[in-house]
Parts: structure tokens; C-alpha cells; sequence
């Protein structure tokens, strides 16, 4: 089933299978769309934590309950990168009632680099209650024109199209998809390109002491906690945009090389700043950033 973009699709799947007193289960932090789709579908959110930045699939199947319609897997995942490997996935999958649906978000998945990861679609033919969501909007540079597309049994996606919008997906939309499906090999090639910055990028984050999960997205994840909100404003002030969430850490996608070096010199500019008041800190006893306050006990002004 075609849609404008995978978000369209997955409202559709929510407000299909949501009834009063339905439940959704999906981990957080996670895609941050969920909640609002499962809002307006009238459906209860069961939000299970990460654990290291990764699904706890084990525990998302425990919360699995009769009122439970839809599971939510986004993989990889969006905001920290994080896949669920094969494995993984078909043991959870043995769990989940047939009553359930299973959906993967997939919107990442030709940045995948983890061997052990698997398309949701070669688990497809053992489970039917499992449907695939994949867009043009990532790998393919298609964003603007929203195009996606959900794969499923075909029982499912005969209930799920009556539900659909039609005429949702402008016929430019449907000849650049179709275009951008004969150029595999323009788009394996960009994917690796941003594949090798994205480990270039993560490696130096990690030789200056960052704390950043192997990502298989097209973007890295700093856990930053309490100090997010002040690194966004600091990467703000440097002309470089970064996604913030306060009190949780910061997404940083990979652009070309000069856009990632400039990054990674303002994150090294961020550090030693933050090393030096700290250094001050620890020496005063004080609190943090009470020295600037009291230039006249510090004996310097930088």
C-alpha cells in the first residue's frame, strides 16, 4: 500500500485497528510521532523504556495485554540509531499474539550496517500479523514529495486500503519514486558515503570522550541528559542544527564532510569550555558558574 510518506501510512494503521480502550505499545524514546498518531486515534500509549538506546523487546512483549492492538518497532531507531537484530526480533515475534499487529518502521533501514539486522520483510511469510513500513524520504532524497509504502499480508493491507486516502500521492510523486527505484546504484553510493562519515564522525566523538551509541541511521546520538538543551543552544550559536531533547540527549544527522567537521569543532570548542569551568568548580567549591560572578577571587576573566 502506497501513502505520502510512511507517517500518513502509519496514522492509517493506527486509526484502523483503534478502538475505545485499545492500547499501543512502542519504546521510548522513540519516533515522536507515535504519541501524537496514537492521540488522534483514540488509542492508549504504553511506552516502554530503551535500555542502552535500544528496544527491550523481552519487556515490550510482557506489556502486551488483550487490549493491545498495535506494537510500534522503530528500526532503526529514531533518535539513537540503535537495531534490533534478527534474532531478537523473531523471538518477539513468537510472543505477540495473532490478534496483534506488528509494525516495523523501517524509514532508516538502507543505512543499516549491523549484519545481524534483518528486513522485516523476510519475516513477513512466518507472520502475518507483521506489516513493514519503508519511505522515499530518507535514502532516496525524496522527502518533499512524500511518497512511502507499507507491505504486509494481503488480508491486512485489503482492510487497511479501505481506510486509506486516495489520490494521496501526486503523480510527480509516483514518477520520481518510480525513477528513483531504477537508480540503485547513485543510491547505494550516497548511502555509503554518509555510512563512512557517520563512522568517521562517531569515532571522533569518542576519542574526545563522548558518549554515543553505534548508530545505523543516518544521523548520531549524543546523551547528553541535563546538559542537552544548553549543547542545542551552543550548536545554534555556531550556525550548525542540531534536533534537542531536553533533558535526553541531542540527534546530529551527517551531512557533507565540511558540515561534520564543523560540527566536530564546535563540539570540541563545547568540551573544553565545559572542562574549564569544571576545573574552576572543583578548585572553588562552588557552584556551577558562580566564579563568574567573582572575578576579583579568580584572578582572571576568561
Amino acid at each position: 500500500m502506497v501513502g505520502a510518506g510512511s507517517i500518513a501510512l502509519l496514522q492509517t494503521l493506527l486509526q484502523s485497528v483503534g478502538d475505545p480502550g485499545s492500547e499501543v505499545v512502542y519504546a521510548w524514546r522513540s519516533f515522536e510521532l507515535y504519541p501524537i498518531l496514537a492521540d488522534l486515534a483514540g488509542m492508549r500509549s504504553v511506552r516502554v523504556p530503551l535500555v542502552e538506546g535500544a528496544h527491550d523487546l523481552p519487556a515490550m512483549a510482557d506489556r502486551i495485554t488483550d487490549a493491545t492492538r498495535l506494537v510500534l518497532i522503530c528500526n532503526p531507531n529514531n533518535p539513537t540509531g540503535t537495531v534490533a537484530a534478527r534474532e531478537e526480533l523473531r523471538k518477539f515475534l513468537a510472543r505477540t499474539p495473532p490478534t496483534c499487529l506488528v509494525a516495523l518502521d523501517e524509514a532508516y533501514y538502507e543505512y543499516a550496517r549491523e549484519p545481524t539486522a534483518s528486513s522485516g520483510l523476510e519475516l513477513g511469510e512466518a507472520h502475518p500479523n507483521l506489516v513493514v513500513l519503508r519511505t522515499f524520504s530518507k535514502a532516496y532524497g525524496l522527502a518533499g514529495l512524500r511518497v512511502g509504502y507499507l507491505v504486509g499480508d494481503p488480508r491486512v493491507v485489503e482492510q487497511l486500503r479501505k481506510a486509506c486516502l486516495v489520490y494521496a500521492v501526486s503523480g510527480v510523486a509516483q514518477q520520481a519514486a518510480v525513477a528513483a527505484l531504477g537508480l540503485e546504484d547513485q543510491l547505494l553510493h550516497r548511502v555509503d558515503v554518509t555510512v563512512t562519515e557517520r563512522r568517521r564522525v562517531r569515532d571522533a566523538l569518542v576519542a574526545h570522550g563522548w558518549d554515543v551509541p553505534v548508530s545505523h541511521a543516518n544521523f548520531l546520538w549524543l546523551r547528553l541528559g541535563d546538559a542537552s538543551a544548553e549543547f542545542g543552544r551552543w550548536c545554534t550559536g555556531k550556525g550548525i542544527a542540531v534536533r534537542t531533547f531536553p533533558g535526553e540527549g541531542v540527534r546530529v544527522s551527517i551531512g557533507r564532510a565540511e558540515d561534520n567537521d564543523a560540527f566536530l569543532a564546535a563540539s570540541a570548542e563545547w568540551c573544553r569550555r565545559e572542562q574549564r569551568v569544571a576545573l574552576i568548580n572543583s578548585a572553588k567549591k562552588v557552584g556551577p558558574y558562580e566564579w563568574l560572578a567573582q572575578p576579583d577571587q579568580t584572578g582572571r576573566e576568561d
